[in-house]
């Protein structure tokens, strides 16, 4: 998630929320909420830029390399 945040970041999306809603799910399920007033398609094309960090890949800490 740490990656996917900074992303969104950088791009001045603000993130406003992220949390779980059940206990004990596999796959361990998030949810998270940001926002940013911009133009739709420009906000979509940061979010799919922030989107583009995500893996279904088991990843370790030690594994993501700052960009």
């Amino acid at each position: 998630m740490n990656p996917f945040i900074s992303r969104l970041r950088r791009h001045g999306i603000k993130v406003t929320s992220l949390h779980n809603h059940w206990l004990f799910t596999n796959p361990n399920l998030w949810y998270i909420h940001f926002e940013k007033n911009d133009r739709p398609l420009n906000f979509a094309r940061d979010v799919r830029d922030a989107l583009n960090v995500l893996t279904t890949r088991i990843l370790s800490p030690t594994v993501y390399k700052k960009k």
